[in-house]
C-alpha cells in the first residue's frame, strides 16, 4: 500500500506537463509519413483544382477589364498586362504554397527555440515540487494501514484531475499538429482565391488561421512557463499562499492530508485552464475573432 501511495504522489507532483517536447517540432519532423501523405494530397489532388480555379478567376477578371477599355486600346493593353503579371505571380504562389507555409513555420519555430521563450530547451516541462513529495512520503510512512486506505481514497480525485490535466495538454498539442497537417494539405486552394477581390477574404482568412495555429505552439510553451512561475511563487511558505503544502510535524497523517487537499486539487486545474486559454491568446495575436 505504501509503495502504491508513493507512486500516486509522484504522479501528482512530478510535473503535470513533463516531457511534451514535441510542441517545438515542425510537422516535417513530427511524422514523416503524415507529411508525405499531406504533400501528395496538396500536389496531386488539390493543386489541379487550385490552378483551375485560378484560371477561371483570371478569365472573369480579364472579361471585366475588357468591357471597360474598348475605347482606349493603350490603356487596355496596360490593364491586361497587369492582370497577366498578377496571375503569373499567383500561379507561382499556388505551385510553391508548401514552401511559403514552410517559411511561416520556420519563423515561428525560431521564436520557440529562443532561449528566452524556452530557457530549459525542453519544449514544455513543469518542475516537480520536491518539497511536497518529501512531505507526502513522510506522512505515508507515518500513517497506519487504516490511514493509508483513507489517504488513497482522498487522493483518487486529485489523481483523476491531474490525469485529465496531462491528457488535456497532450490532446491540445496533438490537435495543433492535426490542424497544421490539414491546412497544409489544402494550402494551394486558398492562394488561388487571392486573385479576385470577391474571394480574397478566403485566402487571407486561411493565412491568418495558419499563423494562429503556428503561434499556438509558442503560446503553449509560454503558458506553461507562466504556470510554473505562478505555482512556484504561490507555493512558497513565506508568501502565505493557499497553495503551500505545510510540513507534517506531529499532525495525524490523514488530517494533514485533508489540510493540504486544496493545493493538490487546484494546481492541475490551473494548468488545464492555462493550456486551454493559450488557444484564445493565439487567436487574438493572429487577429481572428
Amino acid at each position: 500500500m505504501k509503495d502504491a501511495l508513493k507512486k500516486l504522489v509522484e504522479f501528482l507532483f512530478n510535473g503535470h506537463a513533463s516531457s511534451v517536447e514535441s510542441v517545438t517540432k515542425d510537422i516535417l519532423d513530427f511524422s514523416n509519413g503524415t507529411s508525405k501523405v499531406v504533400s501528395d494530397i496538396a500536389t496531386f489532388a488539390v493543386m489541379p483544382v487550385a490552378l483551375t480555379v485560378l484560371a477561371i478567376v483570371m478569365m472573369v477578371e480579364l472579361n471585366r477589364k475588357a468591357s471597360h477599355i474598348e475605347a482606349d486600346h493603350q490603356t487596355g493593353v496596360k490593364l491586361i498586362a497587369a492582370v497577366i503579371f498578377k496571375y503569373i505571380i499567383l500561379v507561382m504562389a499556388v505551385k510553391n504554397s508548401g514552401i511559403l507555409l514552410n517559411a511561416i513555420r520556420a519563423l515561428i519555430t525560431g521564436v520557440m527555440d529562443d532561449s528566452h521563450v524556452d530557457p530549459e530547451g525542453t519544449g514544455v516541462s513543469v518542475n516537480e515540487n520536491r518539497a511536497a513529495v518529501d512531505a507526502f512520503h513522510a506522512s505515508i510512512d507515518k500513517a497506519s494501514s487504516v490511514d493509508q486506505v483513507g489517504m488513497l481514497i482522498f487522493l483518487l480525485i486529485p489523481f483523476l484531475v491531474t490525469l485529465a490535466a496531462k491528457a488535456t495538454l497532450m490532446i491540445v498539442v496533438l490537435l495543433r499538429f492535426a490542424e497544421l497537417y490539414m491546412l497544409t494539405a489544402f494550402s494551394p486552394l486558398p492562394f488561388a482565391f487571392l486573385g479576385n477581390d470577391e474571394t480574397k477574404s478566403f485566402g487571407t482568412s486561411f493565412l491568418r488561421k495558419y499563423v494562429e495555429v503556428c503561434i499556438h505552439g509558442v503560446c503553449i510553451i509560454v503558458s506553461i512557463h507562466i504556470y510554473k512561475g505562478i505555482i512556484s511563487v504561490a507555493s512558497k511558505a513565506e508568501n502565505g499562499s493557499f497553495l503551500e503544502v505545510s510540513p507534517l510535524g506531529s499532525d495525524d497523517p490523514l488530517a494533514w492530508l485533508v489540510g493540504n487537499y486544496l493545493p493538490i486539487l487546484v494546481t492541475p486545474v490551473i494548468l488545464m485552464m492555462v493550456v486551454l486559454g493559450s488557444g484564445k491568446i493565439a487567436k487574438a495575436i493572429a487577429g481572428n475573432s
